[in-house]
């Protein structure tokens, strides 16, 4: 019998206290080997309830939750996980000439889009998803960003039409 976890991680025997791993029989420990391997999928599902729900921005006010199955959502998001914006950042004039070239409902008016951006900026900052370059009017999609948009875009994609296909 294999002593050691399936996973290649460390023993979940090894992380109890003296007195309960010594207490296991050699039935239990194949079990509590493979618990300790189960993935968990709750912090994912924390971020993804966190952008579905309103945020509180650091003045107090509130800015309107995302949802990741909407064609706009998707779009922006697409916008910005472009690679071009990965080193340098990008300004409201860049967001704004490439959300033009995309089927998200920006303004008619060309002197309403400025303003209209910055909003979506202070949305998106509110939920996390984008952060300010230092000394620079410049922004950067944060880490967590840039995991939470492009499961977004996976589940709109891919997850949810093989959902869907299985449910019919």
């Amino acid at each position: 019998m294999k002593s050691g976890p399936t996973c290649g991680g460390p023993c979940a025997r090894d992380r109890l206290p003296l007195p309960l791993s010594a207490g296991l029989c050699a039935e239990q420990r194949p079990l509590l080997d493979a618990l300790a391997c189960v993935d968990d999928p709750t912090p994912a599902i924390r971020e993804l309830d966190a952008i579905t729900r309103a945020a509180t921005t650091p003045n107090g006010r509130t800015a309107r939750p995302f949802n990741p199955l909407s064609r706009e959502d998707r779009t922006l998001f697409e916008v910005l996980l472009a690679g071009e914006y990965a080193l340098h950042g990008f300004t409201n004039r860049d967001l704004r000439s490439k959300l033009g070239r995309t089927p998200f409902p920006l303004a008619k008016k060309p002197e309403k889009q400025p303003g209209q951006v910055t909003r979506l900026l202070r949305r998106l900052h509110a939920h996390c998803l984008i952060a300010k370059v230092p000394r620079s009017r410049r922004w950067r999609v944060s880490l967590g960003g840039r995991r939470l948009m492009s499961s977004a875009i996976k589940l709109r994609e891919v997850a949810f039409p093989k959902l869907f296909a299985q449910a019919a």
